[in-house]
């Protein structure tokens, strides 16, 4: 019993090793743009992650004499995972406009640049975002909770790149 107890302790302590303040870079031109999640949701995904770490340990102690307890420690702890691997991408993805050019941050925090001229289309999801599609068919995917979301959309006009919805129209409505 005290190994589990200690096994949901360090369990427990999980999500709090991924919480660290975000890296604010200094950015001094004012034709910046930094596509991001919001603060509150990045608070919001880390506190569901918390609560369902802790679901996971309580459940796990109070049902550990019970037959059911493995299936509910493995269920509970899966989405556990999922939640903080959501928060992983939510803290750590974002996009950086500048000088025509994208500086894409991943779910990892890996740094990846692209120019802008080098985006072949633009696809808008009603419910999901943007994907930007370049020259050597890789692809960025903008969500709509980013901060600043709406304002891509004039910095492909701006270039000249063609942007359809889902179905390859051009007349995407509400642009």
């Amino acid at each position: 019993m005290r190994q589990l107890i200690t096994i949901c302790i360090i369990y427990a302590l999980m999500p709090l090793l991924f919480a660290k303040k975000d890296d604010e870079e200094t950015l001094t031109d004012s034709s910046t743009i930094v596509f991001k999640f919001a603060d509150k949701f990045k608070k919001i995904i880390l506190g569901c992650s918390i609560i369902f770490f802790i679901i996971t340990i309580i459940g796990t102690v109070a049902f550990s004499n019970q037959d059911g307890s493995i299936v509910f420690t493995i269920i509970f702890g899966i989405f556990s995972i999922l939640i903080l691997g959501f928060y992983l991408s939510a803290r750590n993805k974002k996009v950086i406009y500048q000088n025509n050019s994208l500086c894409v941050y991943n779910m990892f925090g890996k740094k990846k640049n692209f120019n802008i001229s080098d985006i072949k289309k633009a696809v808008e999801y009603p419910t999901n975002g943007m994907e930007l599609i370049f020259k050597d068919n890789s692809k960025i995917r903008l969500d709509v909770q980013l901060t600043n979301y709406g304002r891509i959309k004039d910095i492909l006009s701006n270039n000249g790149i063609t942007y359809v919805d889902k179905n390859n129209n051009e007349n995407v409505k509400g642009w």
